[in-house]
């Protein structure tokens, strides 16, 4: 399974329960990178860790100090059992048990920047569930707590042409009911091509595309990308305009704007230039399995109708690999119990 979050080293486990609070000696360690290449260890207490920087105590009653997040190349802090348990599940593919233990550890975890973690691995666990209704929710609490949060990359937005569940489209109505840009930008994302509310989600998201906050108004405005490809209204200056956005946009938030590219390339039959906007979805934006597995499917298919069969038959037998509980990969199986000589098929 893929490397992510807290598994990437920006977490490390250590074993046992400890309250930071309490606790007589410092509990937290975290390495950071020197100006001069050099590194340095500190073993502190952390009260805060987000996008910008980290802010500790050398002592429980000392002044806080700050170093910027750029800086930090690892923290080591202690965790709790279930905590631990659940990414012990996950990395093991073992996504509903680690679910129950990330809600337990949810529960026994004061720390707020340590929540958010665990928070963020629900969300990766809803992705799985393709459950964009506790993904969004999740979110949203994780930037209620921090708004400047190092899990933004998890942001839940629907980026796909596909209809929504009927679950997801009440949610997204009670989203936009909110006092919070990224709820508004959440709801309208998804209701930007429901046939009953389009027009005022198009009239939010333009507004949100002008007037929101970094990245949201970034984000908002990539997403009426959406609406022109709908419309059938992409033209070749826009694919230009649109590749050259997606690489001045924050490098981890290209994972839907790069699958919304590829739908526009396949919209102009342009299958190569499809193929390789799709894969940049499970290349590095995998969190979110869902698009990760369609992006892949849809890369296949691309290549596949340009006569690349060999590499389209590759790249499904991955989404089965990779992505089993998937839709797509549930597809394949299904189509391949139903026609034995399916890498051979027409386009």
């Amino acid at each position: 399974m893929q490397c992510f979050g807290l598994l990437l080293g920006l977490v490390m486990v250590l074993s046992g329960t400890i309250n930071p609070a309490s606790a007589a000696e410092p509990t937290d360690r975290f390495r950071f990178r020197q100006a001069s290449g050099g590194e340095i260890v500190v073993t502190c207490f952390i009260s805060e860790y987000n996008a910008s920087q980290i802010r500790y105590r050398l002592k429980h009653d000392g002044p806080t100090l700050t170093k910027s997040a750029d800086q930090v190349v690892e923290v080591v802090t202690p965790l709790s059992e279930p905590h631990v348990n659940g990414l012990r599940e996950f990395a093991d593919g073992q996504i509903a048990k680690a679910e129950k233990e990330f809600q337990a550890a949810l529960v026994k975890e004061s720390r707020a920047w340590v929540r958010r973690d665990i928070l963020a691995m629900l969300i990766r666990c809803a992705f799985h569930r393709t459950d964009y209704v506790a993904a969004g929710n999740r979110f949203l609490a994780i930037i209620r707590s921090e708004p400047n949060t190092r899990h933004i990359a998890l942001a839940p937005l629907w980026w796909t042409q596909s209809r929504v569940a009927p679950q997801l489209r009440s949610e997204a109505l009670a989203w936009n009911k909110r006092d919070q840009e990224f709820a508004q930008l959440l709801s309208a994302s998804v209701l930007l091509l429901d046939t009953e509310h389009t027009a005022a989600a198009r009239i939010q998201m333009s507004r949100l595309a002008t007037t929101a906050a970094e990245p949201w108004r970034q984000l908002a405005k990539m997403q009426l990308w959406r609406l022109s490809i709908h419309r059938d209204q992409v033209s070749t200056a826009d694919l230009n305009l649109w590749a050259a956005d997606i690489r001045f946009l924050r490098e981890s938030l290209r994972g839907g704007p790069w699958y919304t590219l590829g739908e526009a390339y396949r919209s102009k039959q342009q299958y190569g230039q499809a193929a390789a906007a799709f894969l940049w979805v499970p290349l590095v934006y995998g969190d979110n399995v869902h698009l990760a597995a369609l992006s892949m499917q849809h890369a296949a298919d691309s290549l596949r109708t340009i006569g690349r069969v060999a590499d389209a038959d590759t790249l499904e037998r991955e989404i089965i690999s990779r992505y089993p509980n998937s839709e797509a990969a549930t597809q394949l199986r299904s189509a391949a119990e139903s026609e034995p000589t399916n890498s051979s098929r027409a386009p």
